[in-house]
């Protein structure tokens, strides 16, 4: 009789301790990492004119809104996926409605308002050869083709050429560091008109040129300083223009936040 109570004592036990084993084990919280994200710009422009560009996320770490004073830029998701996106300069209003397919956009819809009032409407369809990143975008006006964007990547989907037909050809050729994007958290995915492609490259520009169909140039160089994780924390850009010169420095600091 006594070994039986034992031996029911040491089962018991042993179920109670598998049973909080079960359930430290079994337990579904994800581990929260913290991630490092943009959260301010400060631009002094060759006028020693200065402004403040702030950048907000939700709960899950999304980018929500950009503003600088006079723009406000607004983001939706549906799940991971950027669906929706305004773009406010004072009362006029570009609106993007994206549609995905296989994880990828294939289309976004753009709106343009004035007033409140509806003033133009066009539809970019996105053609993919291979990867992840569109290699054309087509832009139709009432099915009628207004524009034909074409790019190329480098090994690691930084955008190094960007070929933008409209009434004229405009073609930009870009170089980059090997160091982290200041917007490496915040990357939108996927190129859109009104949203800058560097967001979208991992890598920073160091020199961009724009070749306009005369002939004619502006070239872009620009210079950062990094911190220990190789985020960029300053930046001088210089503009020259090949037949003009010189059309000005912008300098820019970076600030950032742990969410």
């Amino acid at each position: 009789m006594k070994f039986t109570l034992n031996l029911f004592l040491a089962v018991s036990l042993c179920s109670i301790v598998l049973s909080a084993c079960k359930k430290s084990d079994d337990s579904s919280e994800e581990p929260v990492v913290p991630i490092k994200v943009l959260s301010r710009i400060i631009q002094v422009d060759f006028n020693n004119k200065t402004t403040f560009t702030t950048f907000n996320y939700d709960e899950k770490k999304r980018l929500r809104s950009v503003t600088n004073g006079t723009t406000v830029d607004l983001y939706q998701y549906d799940g991971d996926n950027l669906s929706y996106t305004e773009f406010w300069v004072g009362s006029s209003k570009t609106e993007y409605s994206i549609t995905y397919q296989d994880g990828k956009p294939i289309k976004a819809v753009r709106k343009m308002y004035n007033t409140g009032k509806l003033v133009k409407e066009v539809t970019m369809g996105y053609i993919y050869s291979s990867g992840k990143q569109p290699t054309e975008i087509h832009t139709k006006e009432a099915d009628v083709l207004r524009a034909v964007n074409k790019f190329q990547y480098s090994g690691n989907d930084n955008i190094i050429r960007n070929e933008e037909q409209t009434d004229v050809l405009i073609i930009t050729e870009n170089t980059y560091d090997d160091k982290r994007n200041r917007f490496s958290n915040t990357m939108l995915g996927y190129t859109l008109y009104g949203e800058p492609y560097d967001r979208i490259s991992p890598n920073n520009v160091l020199k961009k040129k724009l070749i306009y169909p005369d002939g004619s140039y502006l070239e872009i160089t620009n210079t950062y300083s990094y911190d220990a994780q190789g985020f960029p924390v300053t930046q001088v850009s210089k503009a020259v223009h090949s037949v003009a010169g010189d059309a000005g420095t912008y300098k820019y600091t970076f600030e950032y936040a742990t969410l």
